[in-house]
């Protein structure tokens, strides 16, 4: 398990109560961190584990999200190849195929899939 510490990009009302979590890796316009564990399975995919559901990400945060999961390890893990990423309900949120439900936002408050 691997803890990485992550942003919302809207209030926690919002994310409860509006379109979802999409967190990013730096911190957005002063809003609240949440911490959030992550395992990478034996299918070699990113699994979160704790937190809100992820339910996608804004523009180029999936992928960044992606290169510190794969690089986190250090010299304890060697550097992990993986290419996926899967929230705690076990979609894939990253990176978004034709099958998925959810999106890649350009920003919050967009609902067109890029």
């Amino acid at each position: 398990m691997y803890l990485i510490t992550l942003y919302y990009c809207a209030d926690e009302y919002q994310n409860g109560m509006g379109i979802g979590f999409y967190p990013t890796i730096k911190r957005y316009k002063k809003k609240n961190k949440i911490d959030i564990y992550f395992t990478l399975t034996k299918q070699n995919t990113w699994k979160q584990l704790t937190g809100p559901v992820i339910y996608g990400f804004i523009k180029v945060h999936g992928q960044e999200l992606l290169d510190t999961l794969n690089n986190i390890g250090g010299d304890t893990v060697a550097t992990a190849t993986a290419t996926t990423i899967y929230n705690s309900g076990g979609r894939q949120v990253f990176p978004i195929t034709n099958i998925t439900t959810y999106y890649i936002l350009d920003n919050y408050h967009s609902t067109q899939k890029t």
